[in-house]
């Protein structure tokens, strides 16, 4: 609408969205691209790298996505003008920058320009984030080639529908979520899951039937298709750390329950 300043792209469970379609219809309302690439770094989009996508793109550092600084995260941008503004935004507003500001009694002086936040990431942090880039290639492998064996071993499972992936994306597979077709069932299925010992979980309640934005006026029906995905959608363990083993149980257990409840 008139209204509309950004548009925020999401790319779920790893897979970029389709930045070319968005950028079009940005450059014509004359408003930015910005890029949720919490699941995908590392991932590639028309042979171009996540965070390479937008105008800035916001990443997580959390235990357990791509890689991880304990906590945290970080925003990438080539804008220097927008760089500046974040790096000030994290730690209070404030800045050193002499041609900034508007006094220079001494070289203690600093002033707070915006009304910023302490959003900065310790050293500790910071070092353990660089030596975890290191291994990103490794960790996105091993997520890889689990999608790959999920794919070929669940594709027979008439209940379920498996991720899509497009040909033009390589996923970063955050997440590897299975849908049951019939929406009654995941219920069933996801407390079946949990018996049998399987950390499974369910991404993600769509964020306006909480009770703040319910609060705000927002309905159930307002996204059908997303509150579609999201009634029949599970995910299944997908992390660098499954051994073929771990991989084959979770394939095996599937399968069983497919026989009994799908």
């Amino acid at each position: 609408t008139e209204r509309t300043r950004a548009i925020v792209a999401i790319d779920y469970a790893g897979h970029p969205a389709d930045y070319d379609a968005l950028q079009d219809v940005a450059r014509r309302r004359g408003v930015a691209v910005l890029a949720d690439a919490a699941h995908s770094l590392g991932a590639t989009y028309r042979d171009q790298k996540v965070g390479t996508l937008a105008l800035a793109s916001a990443l997580s550092f959390h235990p357990v996505k791509p890689i991880t600084t304990a906590e945290g995260g970080a925003v990438v941008t080539s804008d220097d003008g927008l760089a500046a503004r974040a790096a000030r935004f994290r730690t209070h507003g404030v800045t050193r920058d002499r041609e900034l500001m508007l006094a220079d009694p001494g070289p203690w002086f600093y002033e707070m320009h915006d009304l910023g936040f302490n959003y900065r990431l310790t050293d500790i942090q910071a070092a353990l984030g660089t030596s975890q880039l290191h291994r990103l290639g490794s960790f996105l492998d091993r997520r890889r080639a689990i999608a790959g064996r999920y794919h070929e071993a669940l594709a027979d499972i008439e209940g379920l529908r498996l991720p899509t992936m497009t040909s033009d994306v390589e996923s970063g597979w955050h997440l590897y979520v299975i849908r049951t077709r019939d929406t009654l069932r995941r219920r069933p299925l996801f407390d079946w899951l949990i018996a049998q010992g399987l950390g499974v979980q369910v991404h993600y309640i769509p964020v306006y039937q909480h009770p703040y934005y319910q609060r705000l006026g927002y309905r159930p029906g307002l996204c059908p298709v997303a509150e579609r995905f999201y009634e029949g959608a599970i995910s299944i363990p997908i992390f660098p750390g499954m051994s073929d083993r771990d991989v084959d149980r979770v394939i095996d257990i599937l399968h069983r329950a497919a026989r009994e409840l799908l």
